[in-house]
């Protein structure tokens, strides 16, 4: 028999390199793209095993055809911990918030401290592109979506970060996200998971038991462009993965000291004027602005995209806030903040609107509190976008 590759993406596309590399038969399927979207609902006793791509909604139609035949469903997680045979220390890292930045720095450190270390999984590349290299660490950054269909996963350490309502257009209500996020305590070995988030604890039942033992007050209140929210998480997971480093407080504090500003988080942009820009693209759902807000003073704040059906009331500003600009479709229930908003129907508008409202001691927060996929290819393309505006009002002014 043979697997039925489900979506084409990045993900089915390192699925079907594996498949081809191991001599295992297969057929792609794909809604969207001809060459792949044969009907098969009636063939589908001909697969022993759907590998299915993390985009596809559980709503998802052949989906349903699929579960009631009782087909096997897997992901490319689930091959890359059946096949992988290396002896490697595999970290699992999951959040709303700050998951490809905590993801980056913590395979950076590993690297500066002489360990081979790769990223994977939600960050952009599937782990089976590197089953046959040679390291020492796999650092998984995993979405809900990957968690939601993913059943046997086997991790050496795993670390919970922030969580808030995110993706609820995709997952139906926020206790299917709760859901699908704890998954990682049960795929990681019993004490050495972090959990951060007391919604994920009290939803999983779950008492943390932080087997860190170490005094690292010191290093809280250091200049790093990592965010403090993400500063201690980093700190135990290093503790707790015992890289026999002589000075290790030494060794975190040059290493933090040292980082250099992540781009479309958080990432001020040069201008010559008393104002700040702030790119923060990457902060696609309110929790992350509220964040932003936080770190803020004098805030024209810009919000752009697709909101996931999350509520409004999860945008917590404050009086620091001057003005929001906001696009028209996102329709939001700001009324209480009627006076400070500023709508717009096009992103050719937002160039004007900023230059007519900034003022000196301003910050222009592009912090956007949605998905880019209505204007934009992603949050990158989006944050470019803003850049480049900000460039031209700076030659302008």
């Amino acid at each position: 028999m043979k697997k039925l590759i489900f979506g084409y993406g990045e993900t089915g596309k390192a699925v079907e390199q594996f498949f081809i590399n191991n001599k295992i038969d297969f057929e792609i399927y794909d809604d969207n793209i001809s060459d792949f979207n044969r009907d098969i609902t009636d063939n589908l006793m001909e697969f022993d095993e759907v590998i299915i791509s993390p985009g596809i909604p559980p709503d998802n139609l052949l989906l349903s055809k699929i579960k009631s035949q009782n087909l096997n469903i897997s992901t490319d997680l689930d091959l890359f911990f059946r096949y992988n045979d290396k002896n490697i220390k595999i970290i699992g890292i999951t959040g709303t918030n700050g998951k490809t930045s905590f993801v980056n720095i913590v395979k950076e450190f590993l690297e500066k401290n002489g360990h081979k270390a790769i990223s994977s999984g939600n960050i952009g590349t599937s782990p089976l592109n590197s089953i046959n290299k040679d390291f020492e660490y796999l650092v998984l950054e995993l979405s809900s979506y990957q968690l939601h269909y993913s059943k046997n996963l086997s991790l050496d350490f795993g670390v919970v970060l922030n969580i808030a309502s995110d993706h609820l257009d995709w997952h139906g209500n926020f206790k299917n996200y709760l859901e699908a996020k704890s998954k990682i305590i049960k795929f990681t070995k019993k004490n050495n998971i972090l959990v951060y988030s007391d919604l994920i604890r009290e939803f999983a039942d779950y008492e943390t038991k932080k087997n860190v033992n170490a005094d690292y007050s010191s290093l809280e209140n250091i200049d790093t462009p990592f965010s403090n929210e993400l500063l201690v998480p980093f700190l135990d997971l290093i503790y707790l993965l015992d890289l026999n480093i002589e000075n290790i407080e030494e060794a975190c504090h040059n290493f933090l000291v040292g980082l250099e500003q992540l781009e479309h988080r958080y990432e001020r942009i040069n201008f010559k004027g008393n104002i700040k820009f702030i790119n923060d693209s990457k902060a696609t759902n309110f929790h992350a602005v509220t964040n932003a807000i936080n770190r803020s003073k004098n805030i024209i704040l810009i919000l752009h995209g697709l909101t996931k059906n999350i509520p409004s009331e999860e945008l917590k500003l404050t009086s620091d806030v001057k003005k929001i600009i906001v696009q028209s479709e996102m329709k939001l229930n700001l009324n209480q903040f009627y006076g400070k908003i500023i709508k717009y129907e096009s992103i050719n508008e937002i160039k004007n609107l900023i230059k007519s409202e900034m003022q000196e001691g301003d910050t222009v927060l592009f912090s956007c509190g949605g998905a880019s996929f209505n204007d934009f290819k992603n949050y990158k393309e989006r944050g470019n976008f803003f850049k480049k505006l900000v460039n031209e009002i700076d030659s302008e002014t």
